[in-house]
């Protein structure tokens, strides 16, 4: 959608809009979303970069690769920490008090995002590691192989943040995936893993929540939140990535609502069974599909035409 169009029907909610992020979230009220989770450019881009001549005795290269995302990751040092200032200050104005931002973001700079947002208010809550179990193999062994990427989370004000604690073991900071070559569905250079975006999703924010994502690239931040129950607004520059992105949105499912009540079981003692249900897709509206929860060890599931 386009700004102007999203602007007319009075900026509706889970829409992905096609524009640059600042203009975008200029058109936002103060205070406004839940929560940011975001992918913004790493300037890392490398053109012709003579490095990636491979000499080594197994393979020899001398024509050098590219390592280019395209032009929205190719700008000049003091471009770069302007528009990272610039579009992290609009980030900090719409979200709200006690809201919870996280931005994925390069390992040279990602202190760089703690020091900016404290001067807006935000508090850094942790860096989080990503590591990807199969990451690309280094040739030239030089270096360390580059398996993890960072993220940095903060939240805004005094207010007590949203944070929905699981088990223990899954509240690590720290979360592992393989690489997009394992899960990646789109052509997106660095989609990334629906997994933990929802993850993040479930920790951060309570159903019905409202989730920006400034960045949205390939969808996954709009995906992992219909998967989650959760609402969404996104701004994505690229008008191809906002094709994709629209493409998995339409072929997403929104998780099935559970609806709870009891039975009787005829037993003189007035005592009910709990019970829950959930709506047969299959049928023309006339089944559900629910379970008895005779006790924590006995479940019978059960079918019925209504």
């Amino acid at each position: 959608m386009e700004i102007a169009e999203w602007k007319e029907a009075g900026k509706p909610l889970n829409t992905i809009v096609n524009c640059e992020c600042l203009k975008g979230m200029r058109q936002m009220a103060d205070n406004s979303v839940d929560t940011i989770i975001t992918d913004p450019p790493y300037n890392i881009s490398k053109l012709n970069d003579n490095r990636s001549k491979l000499n080594s005795p197994i393979i020899r290269r001398e024509s050098p690769l590219k390592y280019d995302f395209g032009e929205w990751d190719n700008l000049s040092r003091t471009e770069f920490l302007d528009f990272t200032k610039s579009w992290l200050k609009e980030c900090c104005r719409v979200l709200k008090e006690g809201g919870t931002i996280i931005s994925f973001f390069n390992k040279e700079d990602i202190s760089f995002l703690g020091w900016e947002a404290k001067d807006l208010g935000i508090r850094t809550r942790s860096i989080i590691s990503w590591h990807k179990t199969n990451p690309v193999p280094s040739f030239r062994k030089v270096n360390y192989l580059s398996a993890c990427e960072f993220l940095w989370v903060g939240s805004k004000g005094e207010k007590a943040w949203t944070f929905n604690f699981k088990q223990q073991k899954e509240m690590h900071n720290f979360f592992e995936t393989p690489n997009s070559s394992s899960y990646g569905e789109t052509e997106h250079p660095t989609e990334k893993p629906l997994k933990l975006l929802k993850h993040l999703i479930e920790i951060h924010t309570n159903e019905n929540d409202i989730v920006l994502d400034p960045f949205m690239g390939s969808g996954t931040t709009a995906v992992a939140c219909i998967q989650t129950g959760r609402q969404y607004i996104g701004f994505e520059l690229s008008e191809d990535y906002c094709k994709m992105s629209e493409a998995r949105i339409k072929a997403t499912q929104p998780p099935l609502k559970q609806e709870y009540g009891s039975m009787s079981t005829g037993v003189d003692s007035g005592c009910s069974i709990p019970i829950f249900f959930k709506p047969c897709p299959f049928s023309e509206g006339g089944c559900v599909h629910f379970y008895l929860l005779y006790s924590p060890n006995v479940i019978a599931s059960c079918s019925a035409l209504i």
